[in-house]
């Protein structure tokens, strides 16, 4: 078995504890970074590029809610800091994860703030090498937010190089577990415009060993299942086959 390890938010930029863990299991284990919009952009693209060629980590997350604010408190990732670690990453072939906690249209700081998706499409646009995995699916709900997942839907289209992870279902169903609302209608219209080979699953470890069902039933084939029309093969995908080309096979 394999796993990608990312770094947890407690621990900030200190990756010293997943490092150990890449180097204990090499084989085995890949490490997604948090990226450090705090620094400059020599400072944040140097420490990237340390901890890929000395500590083994081949992804980098982009958390948006660690981005600094302008003084009238309004923030984005398209920055001069987010666009050096952005283009890095492509040069390198480090996927980016966005981590879009408060969904794909939430602004830093309110308008005239660009929102999560714009700063996405706009980092993309400018550097189409880098490959991208929206987390979580987004962190939208097609029936509690249509525009948000219209816009989802729509981003994926248009980049091919954008990767939907179809993880933590309690973060984002209405109708709680065995969660119908995700797996029977929004992974089914997830299927037919990413296609399998661009979905992977994840577990939300530890988060999701709170949850009804715990850690086997949030990442089990009898979830996904309950897609329809979904083949053997989609399911392999999703299941560690997508992960393991974009972050093993490289």
């Amino acid at each position: 078995d394999k796993a990608m390890i990312v770094q947890p938010i407690n621990h900030l930029y200190d990756h010293r504890y997943v490092s150990a863990a890449l180097r204990s299991h090499p084989q085995r284990l890949r490490g997604m970074l948090l990226a450090n919009p705090t620094a400059t952009p020599e400072e944040a693209v140097l420490e990237l590029k340390r901890l890929v060629s000395d500590e083994g980590f081949s992804g980098v997350r982009f958390n948006p809610y660690l981005w600094p604010v302008n003084e009238e408190g309004l923030g984005t990732m398209n920055d001069e800091v987010g666009r050096a670690l952005f283009d890095a990453c492509g040069t390198l072939s480090l996927p980016v994860g966005f981590m879009f906690f408060q969904g794909i249209l939430h602004r830093l700081g309110g308008e005239p703030a660009p929102t999560h998706a714009d700063d996405a499409v706009a980092l993309m646009e400018s550097f189409p090498d880098t490959k991208v995995i929206f987390d979580h699916f987004g962190f939208t709900n097609k029936f509690e937010s249509p525009e948000a997942w219209r816009r989802l839907l729509q981003i994926c289209d248009a980049f091919p190089q954008v990767y939907v992870k179809v993880s933590a279902p309690f973060r984002v169903s209405k109708n709680g577990y065995p969660y119908d609302d995700i797996f029977a209608q929004q992974l089914n219209e997830l299927l037919r415009v990413v296609g399998a080979e661009r979905l992977m699953i994840g577990s939300d470890f530890p988060f999701v060993q709170e949850q009804e069902g715990g850690y086997a039933s949030h990442i089990s084939r009898e979830l996904l299942a309950k897609v329809n029309g979904i083949t053997e093969s989609d399911v392999n995908a999703i299941m560690g086959g997508t992960a393991d080309k974009l972050f093993f096979k490289v």
